[in-house]
């Protein structure tokens, strides 16, 4: 039972680098970006025990001014720090500023810089009343009771504590606690004084959202300081709690992507394949990355990962060294890590490596081993190489102590954060070690240590010494995002990486620029062209992709290599290939939905749809392939299979089959298989429906996208799409009581040209027969019939139509989103490395 609240009131900060105030606030740290992982956890404990009024003040712009007025006007009883190293002279003197509102105020700090340096902070900053070591939800909940109940704070574990004739004391170490599974306060809106930043759409750990999954270490890394704290021992989070943290997270930042920051993920296997399974199935499109060590990884699991949407993992490997890796307390083979970073990436899975030069006992034939090692890697992942740094806590921060380093060091403000550990080679020659380790080619230039590389035939106009950047124009609104286009960018991405081409994350250091595009409606493909255009000064090669250079006029006239939807393919010709991109099946790519794409272009001539522009009539893929890559699922054991295309029930028609004999023998390659279909034309669907119900019954369909577009019989002749909506609606409705755990989607177009508001309800009237349904905004295409049909309908018709939407959602009576073009016009670039 909670505690009564007592009026205390708590404020938490997270300064910025290095110090407050001034230009220099974040440097190149991009901590603006950071989420306060540590001091949310314990605003929310705090918040769930005493109702207490808790706030975290954390914006980018810090000013001391503002800091003191946001002091003055919350009047804490108690100010929280989190001091990392990086930021501890921001810290200290945010605590003078607190002692200068008001001395009564008590000042705690936690972090990691202050849970091992401890005494000498205290020492030193007589403004810190107390600190925190260690995980610190515990400890504050004891503290804020002994102050309630004036009790002596000499019985709160984990706590270093100054009394009032300022005699400092450090309480025995705190164990750790399973603090994890907590609930958690949602919506936490009200926790942030001035909100959250902005962050920025950077693929990084920094501007994920991190989520625990599990605490604690049971390894002994030289370097590292977690074992001072963990115990050598795990808390971990049930699967289900964590997917139930992430959900909730999402509601409040909205999508992005999430980085499960334990310190090593798949430590305990049974979890990996009990988590991956329920992120498959309750979170298909969620991607994430996370980390482990080298050696805690294996096909299955990396295959697991994936298909859950895992699309990075970063490493600890930190040498390639034989002897020295034992010593550092990784017990591991070079040979496990090089074959595990390959296995990643053969994964589909993007792979970080850290390595470290330095080490007690490195010299120049350690650096060999780890380079010869290093060779052996792909081309793909990418490598951090650093320094060894002498970092608080752990066991070479008291083995540099006995050498002679002095831990006043960190009293003083003019030098690295983290200095060299330079017992073992001077700190410039380590610097150069790390140069190599990462880029062989790095002397070069200076004519000393060359590496010279074989010569390659070139197959092609481009070869493999040409640096490309992969640019996805997206929509905002992931709603109408293209599953066919993802799945071809991410089978480009991958046929370059499996054939060695370097790929940058920027524009200016490309010599070729690639573009992912789309040209829907006019507004889009207007907005992609914007975008291109804006890289046009760069002056690089550049390649358009998908729908829009079939589309857009002034695209076709640019000069820019044209590659189509249908013409994926080309990508072989063009350049430099190994392995040709017919050879790396979609699955392969594209591993989280298990997406198949089986058709491009359509039979159907809807009067508003430009798909037979860029693509033109329906092209099939041959049945063999299919199956084929349906071999590959089965081999991965992958029995879930998404069948995609811009309308799956065309498929075949060109060459006499149809869509059954395609799920008829899909089915047949393995008892287990379940296929879901995404997209599929209405009439199609009522010609075909006879034969796919056996497999709706049997539940081997577990999914249908079935676009009505409209319930009105008019819009849908206007529309050129006729179809016995009535048949479709008893059709829709036998299916959910043949199979009730069946997903039955659709679409309905809104304010196309003449809907009128009885229109509308006559959709939205249907929509309750579908588990969900998206009313997506009718956008113009200049070479559509439907652009000719008037009148067309005003955007206060669109407004009324939303808030009729909006009411009806409110009282259950439909499920799904109401999807405004102008919402995709503020689409930007994603960029795909």
């Amino acid at each position: 039972m909670s505690k009564a609240n007592k009026g205390l009131r708590v404020l938490f900060f997270s300064p910025p680098y290095p110090h407050l105030g001034g230009e220099d606030l974040f440097g190149t740290s991009g901590r603006e970006e950071w989420f306060p992982l540590g001091v949310f956890a314990l605003a929310n404990a705090i918040r769930l025990e005493y109702q207490s009024p808790v706030h975290i003040y954390y914006q980018p712009d810090h000013t001391l001014e503002k800091i003191e007025e946001i002091i003055r006007t919350y009047v804490p009883d108690i100010v929280g720090i989190t001091c990392f190293t990086q930021s501890r002279f921001a810290c200290f003197e945010l605590a003078q500023i607190v002692k200068k509102v008001s001395p009564g105020i008590k000042v705690v700090l936690g972090g990691p810089h202050a849970t091992f340096l401890d005494t000498q902070i205290m020492k030193h900053y007589p403004d810190v009343d107390m600190i925190m070591r260690g995980y610190a939800e515990g400890a504050f909940l004891e503290v804020i009771n002994n102050i309630i109940h004036q009790s002596p704070m000499s019985s709160v574990r984990g706590l270093t504590w100054r009394d009032k004739k300022n005699r400092i004391y450090q309480n025995p170490q705190r164990l750790l606690e399973d603090d994890l599974n907590r609930d958690l306060v949602f919506d936490f809106k009200d926790f942030f004084i001035d909100g959250l930043p902005a962050w920025k759409s950077k693929d990084t750990m920094i501007s994920a959202l991190p989520v625990e999954t599990a605490r604690g270490c049971v390894y002994r890394c030289l370097f590292c300081s977690r074992m001072a704290q963990d115990e050598r021992r795990v808390i971990q989070r049930s699967p289900k709690q964590a997917l139930e943290y992430v959900h909730k997270l999402y509601r409040f930042f909205g999508p992005r992507q999430v980085f499960f920051c334990d310190t090593n993920f798949t430590i305990n296997k049974k979890r990996v394949f009990e988590f991956c399974d329920i992120l498959r199935k309750e979170s298909p499109f969620l991607e994430w990355t996370t980390s482990t060590r080298v050696d805690l990884v294996d096909k299955e699991v990396l295959q697991a990962m994936r298909a859950a949407g895992c699309r990075r993992i970063y490493y600890g490997v930190d040498s390639f060294c034989r002897h020295l890796l034992p010593a550092i307390g990784r017990n591991f083979s070079p040979e496990i890590a090089v074959k595990n970073l390959n296995l990643t990436i053969e994964s589909a899975i993007e792979a970080d490596a850290n390595l470290i030069i330095g080490f007690p006992g490195e010299d120049a034939s350690t650096v060999a081993q780890t380079y010869s090692f290093r060779k052996q890697l792909r081309p793909e992942i990418k490598l951090h190489v650093r320094p060894l740094q002498i970092m608080p806590g752990g066991k070479l921060y008291y083995q540099a102590i006995k050498e002679g380093f002095d831990e006043a060091y960190w009293l003083k403000d003019n030098g690295p954060d983290f200095p060299i550990y330079t017992q073992s080679m001077p700190a410039k020659r380590i610097q150069g070690y790390c140069r190599i380790i990462k880029d062989p080619d790095y002397y070069k230039t200076n004519k000393t240590h060359a590496l010279r590389m074989t010569p390659k035939k070139i197959q092609g106009q481009f070869n493999r010494q040409q640096k490309i950047c992969l640019l996805d124009i997206l929509y905002a609104n992931d709603k109408r995002y293209c599953f066919s286009s993802s799945v071809f960018f991410e089978r480009i991405k991958l046929f370059f990486k499996l054939n060695g081409y370097r790929l940058v994350e920027s524009v200016p250091e490309a010599d070729i620029v690639l573009f992912n595009t789309c040209g829907l409606t006019d507004a889009w493909a207007q907005t992609n062209l914007d975008f291109i255009k804006r890289y046009a000064k760069a002056q690089k090669t550049m390649i358009i992709f998908g729908c829009l250079g079939k589309i857009s006029p002034e695209v076709q006239k640019s000069g820019c290599l044209l590659i189509g939807s249908t013409e994926i393919d080309k990508f072989s010709d063009y350049f430099e290939n190994t392995i040709s991109i017919k050879e790396i099946p979609s699955s392969q790519a594209f591993a989280s939905a298990r997406p198949l794409v089986i058709a491009q272009g359509c039979v159907n001539k809807c009067s508003y749809c430009n798909i037979k522009i860029a693509k033109g009539d329906v092209k099939s893929r041959a049945l063999e392939e299919i199956l084929h890559e349906v071999k590959l699922f089965i081999k991965d054991k992958s029995y879930e299979i998404f069948l995609i295309a811009e309308d799956c029930g065309s498929w075949g028609h060109e060459n006499g089959l149809n869509i059954v004999d395609l799920i008829d023998n899909i089915l047949k390659a393995h008892e287990k298989i379940t296929i879901k279909i995404y997209n599929m034309y209405p009439s199609l669907f009522l010609k075909y429906y006879s034969s796919l119900k056996k497999h709706i019954a049997k539940k081997r369909i577990t999914y249908l996208l079935l676009p009505l577009q409209s319930a009105s019989f008019r819009i849908l002749k206007l529309m050129n799409r006729a179809y016995n909506l009535s048949s479709m609606m008893d059709k829709v409705q036998e299916i959910k009581r043949l199979n009730p755990g069946i997903q039955l989607y659709t679409h309905f177009m809104v304010n196309f040209p003449t809907e009128t508001a009885s229109d509308f309800k006559k959709s939205l009237g249907l929509a309750k027969y579908f588990d969900y349904a998206n009313f997506i905004e009718y956008g113009e295409n200049a070479q559509t019939p439907a652009c000719r049909i008037r009148p067309k309908c005003s955007l206060e018709e669109l407004e009324a139509k939303k808030r009729i939407f909006e009411f009806a959602k409110k009282k259950g009576l439909v499920k799904g989103e109401f999807v405004l073009n102008d919402s995709s016009l503020k689409g930007g670039i994603r960029e795909k490395i």
